[in-house]
């Protein structure tokens, strides 16, 4: 099963916990980088297709025959990861531009008779991601979810109760 069609009934206990995935609309991709004109080096240079580590490493001749079109950041500026990676990096960036891939969230839903009482999620799962981990996802917030709806249960047992 792929995550965007993810969907999973699990039930802990006495909870029913319904797991789906949706679609991650304002993911944080900083790890990869940031499109700039205006870059710190090393950057990656989208118009000469390579890493730029410094401005003596653009030739004359490359910075003239350069026809870039101003609507769009020429550069990608490094994330937090490693700057050795930044080819690869920009080019995973660029690939989530191309909608190539995209992110996702895992939201488990607890419910005890039937009755909303719990919920956990986790967003920014890359959508080419090993299947195995968006079972391992579902499973740790179907838990989660189900001892949330199990604590409001108590609470509100207690509250008829007392």
């Amino acid at each position: 099963m792929s995550i965007h069609d993810y969907k999973r009934t699990i039930t802990i206990g006495k909870v029913r916990v319904e797991v789906r995935s949706e679609v991650d609309s304002d993911p944080d991709l900083s790890y990869l980088g940031k499109y700039t004109d205006k870059p710190k080096l090393p950057a990656w240079d989208r118009a000469l297709g390579r890493v730029i580590r410094s401005w003596s490493d653009v030739s004359d001749d490359e910075a003239e025959s350069v026809n870039w079109s101003g609507r769009e950041y020429r550069y990608i500026e490094h994330g937090c990861g490693d700057p050795d990676y930044i080819d690869q990096d920009a080019k995973r960036l660029e690939a989530y531009e191309a909608d190539e891939w995209r992110c996702y969230g895992i939201i488990a839903t607890a419910y005890v008779a039937g009755v909303e009482m719990g919920e956990s999620s986790l967003w920014g799962i890359e959508s080419d991601s090993d299947p195995a981990y968006f079972d391992e996802v579902a499973q740790e917030r179907a838990e989660e979810a189900a001892a949330e709806a199990e604590a409001q249960a108590r609470k509100v047992c207690a509250a008829i109760d007392g």
